[in-house]
């Protein structure tokens, strides 16, 4: 069973969690924000960056992700449903009181 994992180290690893093991790891470019899995396909998962990035990784090449589209600002969710990949952005507000 493999588990990704994220921080600000702008490091993905992926692990083994049944031989409690480091499996791979890449740089990445942008800390991640969010993740999730292909509903068909356990070898691949989905992501979101805190510069807007959204990629599609594989478990087997990690060190290769497709760069899938760009938005603006930070992508903040992201789901696969079916053939789509709905994704959410939004850019943070500040108002002086």
């Amino acid at each position: 069973t493999k588990v990704v994992t994220t921080a600000n180290d702008e490091y993905l690893i992926v692990w083994d969690i049944v031989q409690w093991k480091m499996l791979d790891s890449v740089k990445i470019k942008s800390p991640m924000t969010c993740m999730v899995m292909d509903q068909d396909d356990n070898n691949v998962f989905y992501s979101g960056s805190k510069s807007g990035f959204v990629y599609q990784w594989k478990f087997d090449d990690v060190a290769n992700p497709k760069e899938l589209y760009n938005e603006a600002m930070p992508i903040t969710k992201i789901d696969a449903y079916s053939e789509h990949l709905p994704t959410g952005a939004y850019e943070q507000c500040h108002q002086k009181i």
